[in-house]
């Protein structure tokens, strides 16, 4: 696709969404990843590197989306939602069932961001 065509794809699949989550890793979380110890400027680099990417492909952003990202780390450890077991480190289905799983458990229970 050419980059017009995907941007008009990505807004077509998103329509008028309020909000955006993402899993949102730590400064520890990176460290725990082989990154360097020093982790904080990174971290504040890459926290919102999914937002990053997704703003990159989408530009000129719409004026009627959400301009931050939601945290789904900080929900799940703040609502106490368990982390499944990962029988492989960030394999792109596991993690994207798991999200699933804690935005219906929101949704579910009501919960705000």
């Amino acid at each position: 696709m050419r980059r017009d065509e995907l941007r008009g794809a990505i807004i077509n699949f998103c329509g008028c969404p309020d909000e955006f989550w993402a899993w949102r890793p730590t400064a520890d979380d990176l460290v725990s990843l082989d990154a360097p110890t020093d982790a904080e400027p990174l971290h504040a680099r890459l926290w919102d590197w999914d937002f990053q990417l997704l703003r990159k492909v989408v530009d000129p952003w719409p004026d009627a989306w959400p301009t931050s990202l939601c945290d789904l780390q900080a929900l799940a450890a703040r609502t106490g939602v368990a982390l499944p077991e990962n029988p492989s480190a960030h394999h792109p289905q596991h993690d994207a069932l798991w999200n699933l799983r804690v935005l219906n458990w929101r949704r579910r229970e009501g919960v705000a961001r």
